[in-house]
């Protein structure tokens, strides 16, 4: 595929890019983040009007252990 780019940075370092997007994917980082919603701020900023993005975050949902708790 010729029109695939695939891009790794910090998510406030996004105003770097120069182009725009149609899809951007966003994986496991947004709920890390002491603001999140600065991190899907910028990453919005990036996206073309009326484009998609993905995006997963984890949480740790009552009576469900997270995988780095000790019993």
């Amino acid at each position: 595929m010729r029109n695939v780019r695939i891009r790794q940075l910090d998510i406030l370092d996004a105003n770097q890019l120069e182009d725009i997007y149609d899809v951007i994917e966003c994986s496991g980082v947004l709920h890390h983040m002491q603001n999140p919603a600065q991190g899907l701020e910028e990453l919005n900023s990036k996206l073309k009007p009326g484009r998609y993005s993905s995006l997963a975050c984890t949480a740790n949902l009552p009576g469900r252990k997270s995988p780095q708790h000790k019993s």
